[in-house]
């Protein structure tokens, strides 16, 4: 454990299984020939790439640069991603219908 103190091994453990959890389910949204890659493998092909940041009105925007290699890749995680949301809003209010009858 990181620490001499008693009380903040519990809280490094507890952060440490966040941060795996986290990964893990990231992990889900990528295309299964990615999923067996390591973080670090992960971040290198995924950040350590060209692309522009841009806010407008408080919406943030990342464009790939047109040469990015994995450009498909992270459309395909992208639709993942917009696909689990569109499905947690639709648990969500399938709860709360249900609670409220």
């Amino acid at each position: 454990m990181p620490s001499q103190k008693f009380r903040a091994n519990p809280a490094y453990l507890q952060l440490a299984t966040i941060a795996e959890n986290c990964m893990q389910w990231f992990k889900k949204l990528l295309p299964i020939n990615w999923q067996h890659n390591a973080m670090q493998t992960l971040r290198h092909k995924l950040i350590h790439h060209g692309a522009s940041v841009s806010f407008k009105k408080q919406i943030c925007t990342l464009r790939l640069n047109a040469s990015y290699r994995y450009k498909t890749e992270v459309e395909a995680i992208y639709q993942n991603l917009t696909q689990e949301i569109e499905f947690a809003k639709l648990a969500k209010h399938q709860a709360l219908d249900k609670f409220r009858k």
